[in-house]
């Protein structure tokens, strides 16, 4: 029993000892380390009063603990952070990032910034109100997000700046960012030289080739729409380039590169072959705007006189023409489907007889009723229509046995402007507000011509507006006739009416309907019809 209790005491003794012992040594240990402490955060405090200069700030900084200002030391050891909050101006030089002027380098080191005061300000409460209050008018936290987005545009907008003249630059710099996202769609890696050596004569007078030519079209639509969005720079425009007419050849320039990339085909069809007067080489719609045109070329002499006959179908009489072979003989007025037309050509030594077939035309294209014909029937004496389906403007030559003898492909109005066309002289004419621009009977571009220029030359002629439900013209024939013209009558399938009657007597010598294929009496619109001698 005594060893027992012996045993209980001593045990006692050594658990107090050891617990008097751990309680000593915890005294002395958080002493020092308290000490430690407040050592490190006088030092730290400072070193960061060294660095920032704010009494206000250091105020704040002097309530932060230790790892609080472990933070603040490091980050305002970098230069970028310690200039933000020292300079009084820097809150304008990172409100920079918003102007469109600002290189991506610039907007860089502002996102730097931006992310060090949206870190610092994680420190305290105090410290987060003190900067919202010094960068009042920079949202940091914000550009601290999007920053990566805005300087991945703004190298964007750099490379845009790099396809263009300083002088081009100059003015897009200063407009908004949302108008240099604009140009850079516009542009889409389009390079706009300092210098262009090419001319407007030199594109319109066939003097480039293809690639030069697709070139500078690419090159004049980019400075007409970078215009179209920032019109200051129509000056700059024209003084860079005073010998280019960029504005003729971003609207008409297509049509010239068609017909050269038509040239280029056929001249490389016919090489391949093996032709020969009596062979010739034969291409329907060479130039892709009139479906029922043919192109003859064989080997021989040039400017050479020839008859061109088109044989007439079932009662139809025979077109005749004669042109001169200049590399090429152009032939019109053929029927459109059924069987094959016979194209005679006539040399003055040999004749010859070509078949030439003729697709239908497509289910948008008009069809012409006959509902009266007496008179002269003869194969020139044919009616002549312009009339606009749905925008798009066709040309119309018909015979007086109702078959359609020419028409003018209405895909040219590829911007729906309104544009319409009409028969004149020895050409076919496609002519807006601003310019003419005339087309051989067989498709492809002999001149482009201001509207005043072309007035100047020719009899002047008046812009209708295309697209009224109805309209009516007269023309008044010298065999003592007039031709009416009416755009629709009061009934459901829209058409229009073509009428000659006798001056004298109000008899009706002549009448026809043009059906359209769209049952919409607003989107189609005959202009004016006359009788015309075709060819004339």
């Amino acid at each position: 029993m005594k060893k027992k209790y012996i045993i209980v005491l001593v045990a006692f003794i050594v658990l107090v000892s050891y617990a008097l012992y751990k309680v000593h040594n915890f005294g002395v240990k958080g002493y020092f380390y308290n000490v430690y402490v407040m050592t490190q955060e006088k030092k730290i405090k400072k070193e960061i009063e060294r660095k920032i200069y704010s009494k206000e700030f250091n105020d704040i900084i002097s309530k932060i603990e230790l790892n609080g200002l472990s933070t603040v030391n490091y980050l305002t050891d970098r230069d970028s952070l310690r200039i933000a909050l020292n300079d009084s101006n820097s809150i304008e030089n990172m409100k920079k990032i918003n102007k469109p002027d600002i290189t991506a380098n610039e907007a860089e080191a502002i996102l730097v910034v931006s992310r060090e005061l949206t870190e610092l300000q994680k420190v305290s409460g105090e410290l987060k109100g003190y900067l919202k209050k010094r960068f009042k008018d920079f949202d940091y936290e914000y550009i601290a997000n999007i920053g990566d987005k805005t300087i991945s545009f703004i190298r964007e907008k750099e490379k845009i700046y790099s396809l263009l003249p300083d002088d081009i630059t100059n003015v897009i710099k200063v407009s908004s960012l949302g108008k240099a996202e604009q140009v850079q769609k516009i542009l889409n890696g389009v390079e706009i030289p300092k210098e262009i050596a090419y001319s407007t004569k030199d594109f319109f007078e066939d003097k480039l080739d293809i690639s030069n030519m697709e070139s500078l079209y690419v090159i004049s639509k980019s400075l007409l729409e970078l215009q179209g969005l920032i019109p200051e720079l129509k000056q700059v425009h024209q003084k860079l380039y005073p010998n280019l007419d960029y504005e003729a050849i971003a609207k008409d320039g297509k049509l010239y590169i068609d017909d050269k990339k038509a040239d280029v085909l056929i001249e490389k069809e016919y090489s391949e072959g093996k032709y020969t007067y009596e062979n010739p080489y034969v291409k329907v719609n060479p130039y892709n705007r009139v479906s029922n045109s043919v192109l003859i070329k064989y080997p021989g002499v040039e400017k050479e006189n020839v008859t061109v006959t088109v044989n007439g179908r079932a009662n139809g009489k025979n077109l005749q023409y004669k042109v001169i072979k200049d590399k090429d003989i152009k032939v019109f007025g053929l029927y459109i489907g059924g069987e094959a037309n016979i194209v005679t050509i006539n040399n003055g030594i040999k004749e010859i007889k070509i078949p030439v077939t003729i697709g239908e035309l497509p289910d948008n294209m008009p069809s012409v009723v006959i509902m009266k014909s007496k008179g002269d029937n003869s194969a020139k004496n044919m009616i002549y229509t312009t009339y606009v389906s749905n925008l798009n403007s066709y040309g119309l030559v018909f015979d007086k046995e109702g078959n359609i003898r020419y028409i003018f492909d209405p895909n040219l109005n590829n911007d729906n402007s309104g544009r319409y066309l009409k028969f004149h002289k020895d050409a076919f004419i496609y002519y807006t507000r601003d310019n003419v621009v005339l087309f051989s009977k067989i498709g492809k571009v002999i001149s482009r011509l201001s509207m005043e220029e072309f007035n100047k030359k020719n009899d002047a002629l008046p812009f209708l507006d295309t697209g009224y439900p109805e309209f009516t013209s007269k023309n008044i024939l010298e065999r003592n006739s007039i031709v009416n013209t009416k755009g629709f009558t009061n009934i459901n399938y829209p058409l229009g009416q073509i009428v000659e009657t006798n001056s004298d007597t109000g008899e009706i010598i002549f009448s026809a309907n043009v059906y359209f294929d769209y049952n919409d009496k607003t989107k189609n619109s005959i202009n004016s019809s006359e009788e015309v001698e075709f060819p004339n």
